[in-house]
């Protein structure tokens, strides 16, 4: 496991050390990697503990993993298939323009510096710009399987007990995960003038949106820049939780993610609080010391990246906002509703099955649930579809613990438990419908990375958000631009002028 601990480690935070490079002033880049340095340093030190060895036998859980990560990212929108989404024309533009501009990225006559999560287009658009710009949809292909892969690494360790089958099936079955798929459609269909339910979320005042998307499914697809930083990060912390030499991965991990995508450091705190107070009564006064230098180093290394993060214009928009502060009455009513008919009925049907897979982590994902809901952040609420990757894909891996573990079994299974099987695999026809789609249906792609640009959307970046998100498009560019008086644009931006 440590190998396997060193290398995802290094996969998610390898963007975070060209960031310091690339984007900031150079006494700051050395003053950040000399941080990550000792911090990576006292991380692996840690691992060499005796109560680090185990008899995990990995060749077979890495060679299956791999397997069914190139499956399924083959199927996904960045694999075999031409299909791509809406999400595509911006992926392409942004692969395009970290693979042929200048560092930071700088629209000179918007005079924009972008700002925004780079970090997971960064390696193979670097790697496009030395070598091909045509193979860095390739490179994308790779990178995003080495993640989903190490992501059913860390799940398969979490659930050894099991057999290799059973271990399997668990990852298969997250193909449908926790996602309801036919809860809204049923109502809409029966109730067609609720005009607060629509595209399978609640809609409050047309101005607060609460949904979900399936994790494996269109999130991945669509949007693999914010899915595999969720999922690795939920999977590694459940499989090490529990082994305190690994609290400092999980400490040098978690800012890791931020340039990656911050909405899966925020979907990560609540469950890192976890192992962070158990074993914070545990500290003596040498391992006190080497914890604070542990956390100094780490801040040196990430604190111009939080700057960066927080230096967005993203950061004004009016489509921040809490629950109350949408203009509906009914606020309550529908905060209730869109959690009973997401979340809820899971311990409707299972109970307190539910808590059998790992009881802390089930009941932390449960309270951040209904208190990450009271929140918005941008005009989809980014901030509910991305972070609650995290708290879907354990009640995801808790729904598939009951299945494999009460299918093996003898004992019988109650009704409840049997109709929430079978109201499970009525929710698998949206991930059927996904991918026979994108397989059989749907074809053509809207752009490419070599030639980004598209007819009616304008002659720029910038210019294509607006045009492509109709709705809130200025919106959209202020979530990509840089403020102007920043600390970060101040102060440690490494811009083309100096």
């Amino acid at each position: 496991m440590k190998k396997l601990t060193i290398l995802t480690l290094l996969y998610i935070s390898i963007p975070s050390v060209l960031f310091m490079f690339f984007w900031i002033k150079p006494i700051f880049a050395i003053i950040s990697f000399i941080g990550y340095i000792i911090a990576f340093a006292i991380t692996i030190s840690e691992l060499h503990k005796p109560d680090t060895e185990d008899s995990i036998e990995l060749t077979n859980i890495v060679k299956t993993s791999l397997i069914l990560g190139l499956c399924i990212c083959s199927l996904s929108e960045f694999g075999l298939f031409e299909y791509q989404s809406y999400d595509y024309l911006v992926h392409n533009y942004k692969f395009n323009i970290l693979a042929t501009q200048p560092l930071p990225v700088y629209d000179s006559e918007k005079d924009i510096y972008m700002c925004y999560y780079l970090g997971f287009y960064l390696i193979p658009s670097l790697l496009g710009k030395y070598t091909s710009l045509a193979l860095t949809k390739y490179y994308f292909f790779i990178w995003s399987t080495i993640g989903v892969s190490l992501t059913f690494a860390w799940i398969q360790i979490k659930f050894i007990e099991f057999g290799t089958l059973k271990r399997l099936i668990v990852c298969i079955s997250l193909l449908i995960g926790s996602y309801v798929s036919i809860c809204y459609p049923l109502i809409k269909s029966i109730f067609p003038w609720v005009n607060s339910i629509d595209t399978n979320g609640v809609h409050i005042a047309q101005n607060f949106v609460l949904n979900q998307v399936p994790v494996f499914t269109r999130s991945l697809s669509e949007s693999p820049q914010h899915t595999i930083p969720c999922i690795l990060a939920i999977s590694f912390l459940l499989a090490v939780w529990e082994n305190k030499s690994y609290l400092f991965s999980i400490l040098f991990f978690l800012p890791a993610t931020l340039f990656l995508t911050p909405f899966a450091t925020i979907g990560m705190l609540p469950f890192v609080a976890v192992p962070l107070f158990k074993y914070l009564k545990e500290l003596t006064t040498s391992s006190f010391t080497r914890s604070f230098l542990f956390v100094f180093v780490m801040t040196l290394a990430y604190l111009p990246m939080l700057f960066f993060i927080t230096g967005s214009e993203a950061t004004d928009m009016k489509s921040n906002m809490a629950i109350w502060n949408s203009g509906s009455k009914n606020w309550l009513f529908y905060y209730v509703f869109y959690l009973l008919s997401t979340y809820g009925i899971w311990f409707l049907l299972f109970g307190r099955d539910l808590l059998s897979f790992d009881r802390k982590m089930m009941t932390v994902a449960a309270i951040f649930a209904v208190l990450l809901s009271l929140f918005q952040i941008g005009y989809y609420n980014d901030l509910n579809i991305r972070s609650m990757l995290c708290v879907q894909l354990v009640f995801g891996l808790s729904v598939a613990y009951i299945l494999v573990s009460k299918l093996s079994s003898k004992v019988k299974m109650t009704k409840l438990i049997s109709l929430g099987f079978l109201f499970w695999i009525a929710n698998s026809a949206s991930t059927i419908k996904f991918y026979y789609d994108r397989v059989f249906v749907l074809k053509g792609e809207r752009n490419s990375i070599e030639n980004p640009h598209v007819s009616g959307y304008g002659n720029d970046y910038y210019d294509l958000l607006r045009q492509a998100y109709k709705d809130n498009g200025a919106e959209v560019v202020k979530q990509y631009s840089l403020k102007k008086g920043s600390i970060f644009e101040a102060y440690i931006l490494k811009t083309h002028g100096g």
